[in-house]
């Protein structure tokens, strides 16, 4: 299957890091979400109904994201990987959670992590 639904820079709030101090507040996070599903029906009829709705899986990965306290990217990425798994539609799912100003030593703009699962 090549069909695929990208939504971009989506930008959550997520009370995240390693150390209780860094989940204090939250930060914004950076969220990159692939789908692969078939799109042959919603092309061909262009009803809502034969696709996923954007502003409800952009809506419900907020709301994720509000909900959560974690320490790692790679959970929050794990997540919504398995959120957007609940339509069984989804055949698989490329996530990239990235934020800014990470807490290390090094300089660099900002840190990401990308997973991809597929059933």
């Amino acid at each position: 299957m090549s069909d695929r639904i990208r939504f971009t820079r989506l930008v959550a709030p997520c009370h995240i890091g390693v150390t209780s101090e860094e989940r204090l507040e939250p930060q914004n996070l950076l969220i990159d979400i692939e789908l692969e599903i078939d799109l042959a029906q919603a092309g061909s009829s262009d009803d809502l109904a034969d696709t996923v709705d954007y502003s409800a899986i952009t809506r419900e990965v907020v709301s994720l994201c509000e909900s959560q306290e974690v320490a790692l990217l790679e959970r929050l990425a794990q997540l919504i990987a398995d959120r957007m798994f609940a339509d069984n539609r989804v055949t698989g799912v490329s996530v990239e959670v990235g934020k800014e100003t990470p807490p290390i030593p090094e300089s660099v703009d900002g840190v990401s992590v990308k997973i991809v699962r597929s059933r």
